[in-house]
């Protein structure tokens, strides 16, 4: 029997220097980076309410120090451990993650790849790869490692149940690089991607490569960056020619009538512009 389980998880300390993407001068470094809890209570507040278990990771208002190549690591590692903790204690079977940064896939990724062993894939909607590594990078940010860590190449290896093969993962709107260093993983991970202009066209490159791959539990992870900033810029990332509204959402159904999804994460919710409304009632209230 399904248990499906809604993950808040508004994780922000893995978004290191994001605010070099906005011109804010009224707003701090962590005003806008702790805009990821806004942004996963605003998720959570539009999302369908349906029947779902609901839990939520309590994250630290407070960051730590660069360790091990990976920015707030010891905080980071101990959400990551606390998420563990609940879904080991609600033991879903299908989980809906809100974040928060990137990096809040990786627990409930993880999680089910342990629950469905090889019958599992990815497909990782995003503008970027993620598949940076501590050390590798000049970019210390744990949400650009995020896909990495999943597959088996990150710092926190040893609190994971399992890996997915990097044949298994595909990155549908790839199209930054940003930081550069992740090209080089991609090519030596061999992890395929599809563009924004092939989806846009159709899904079929995406169910083309599900067929090939032939896993009947799919995790879906959806980077708000992904989209086209000029129909609608809600993410950390701008950049141009995305994936259109209308081609995201009919990738993502197309792959629910065919396969089943146990994991969908919506990652990376910015609203900027709430953040600032916000800041404008705390000091006149």
């Amino acid at each position: 029997m399904s248990k499906n389980l809604r993950l808040l998880y508004p994780q922000w300390q893995g978004a290191y220097g994001i605010e070099s993407f906005f011109d804010e001068k009224n707003l701090s470094a962590d005003e806008i980076a702790k805009g990821y809890v806004l942004g996963c209570e605003i998720l959570n507040f539009l999302a369908p309410k349906n029947n779902d278990i609901i839990a939520k990771v309590p994250v630290s208002s407070e960051r730590s120090e660069l360790k091990n190549g990976v920015n707030s690591q010891e905080i980071i590692k101990n959400q990551l451990k606390i998420a563990f903790e609940i879904l080991n204690s609600h033991k879903p079977t299908k989980i809906t993650t809100l974040g928060g940064e990137c990096s809040v896939s990786v627990a409930p990724f993880s999680y089910l790849a342990n629950i469905y062993k090889d019958e599992v894939a990815i497909v990782w909607i995003d503008a970027h790869p993620d598949l940076s590594e501590p050390n590798k990078t000049n970019y210390a940010g744990f949400h650009a490692m995020a896909l990495a860590q999943i597959l088996g190449y990150g710092e926190f290896n040893d609190e994971l149940p399992t890996f997915v093969s990097p044949k298994d993962a595909l990155i549908v709107g790839l199209r930054s690089f940003s930081p550069p260093e992740a090209r080089a993983t991609k090519e030596r991970l061999n992890v395929a991607s599809i563009s924004c202009n092939s989806v846009n066209k159709s899904s079929d490159e995406v169910m083309a490569w599900l067929k090939e791959r032939a896993k009947r539990k799919i995790l879906v992870h959806f980077d708000l960056d992904a989209l086209d900033p000029n129909e609608l810029r809600i993410a950390v990332g701008a950049d141009p020619n995305g994936l259109s509204i209308s081609a995201v959402t009919k990738l993502i159904k197309e792959i629910s009538q065919n396969y089943d999804i146990v994991g969908l994460t919506i990652a990376e919710p910015m609203p900027v512009q709430m953040i600032k409304l916000r800041k404008i009632l705390n000091d006149i209230m």
